[in-house]
C-alpha cells in the first residue's frame, strides 16, 4: 500500500511538473520574463553585428522598450522571492538560454537596475512611432530619448553590463 501511494505521488509531481504548474511557467511573472528574454537576446543579437546598442534605430527602441516594459514587473511587485524564480525562469526560455546559472543574479540584478530607471521616454517613443517608422517619426523618436538621456545612458551601460556577461 506504502509503495502504490509513492508510486502515485510521483505520478503527480511529474505531470504536475510536465504541466508548468510547479515551475510557473504560465505565470504572469514567467510570460514578463520570457518576453524580456526574447527581447534581451534580439537586442544582444543586433549588438553582435554592429557592435553597439543605436537607440536611433527604430527596431532597437521597439526591442528596448519591450524590455523595459517586462522589467517593470520587477519593480511593482510584492512577493519577490516567487516572483523572481519564475520571471528568471521565462527570462532563460526566453534568451534561449543566454541567461543561465552562471549569469543570472548579475543579469537579474542589471535587469533590475533599469526597472527602477524612468525609461517612459523609450516605452512612449516606441509607442508613438510604432506605426509610423518614418525618417520624421525616427528624428522625433530620438529627440524624445534625448531628453532622457541619463536614463537611457543608465539603461544601455546596464545592457553593456549584461552583454559582457554573454561572453562572444
Amino acid at each position: 500500500m506504502k509503495i502504490k501511494s509513492i508510486i502515485l505521488a510521483l505520478v503527480a509531481m511529474v505531470t504536475f511538473a510536465s504541466c508548468g504548474v510547479m515551475a510557473g511557467g504560465n505565470s504572469e511573472a514567467s510570460k514578463s520574463g520570457n518576453a524580456s528574454g526574447v527581447a534581451l537576446r534580439n537586442l544582444y543579437t543586433t549588438y553582435q553585428s554592429t557592435g553597439k546598442i543605436d537607440m536611433t534605430n527604430i527596431s532597437t527602441m521597439m526591442q528596448m522598450a519591450s524590455l523595459v516594459n517586462g522589467v517593470q514587473s520587477l519593480k511593482t511587485t510584492t512577493d519577490k522571492s516567487a516572483f523572481y524564480a519564475d520571471f528568471l525562469t521565462g527570462l532563460i526560455t526566453g534568451s534561449n538560454n543566454l541567461v543561465n546559472k552562471n549569469n543570472s543574479t548579475n543579469v537579474m540584478g542589471a535587469l533590475t537596475t533599469m526597472s527602477n530607471l524612468d525609461l517612459s521616454a523609450i516605452t512612449n517613443a516606441a509607442a508613438n512611432n510604432n506605426n509610423a517608422a518614418t525618417s520624421t517619426g525616427v528624428l522625433g523618436t530620438a529627440a524624445n530619448i534625448a531628453a532622457a538621456s541619463e536614463s537611457v545612458s543608465s539603461a544601455v551601460s546596464s545592457l553593456n553590463s549584461i552583454f559582457s556577461l554573454f561572453g562572444n
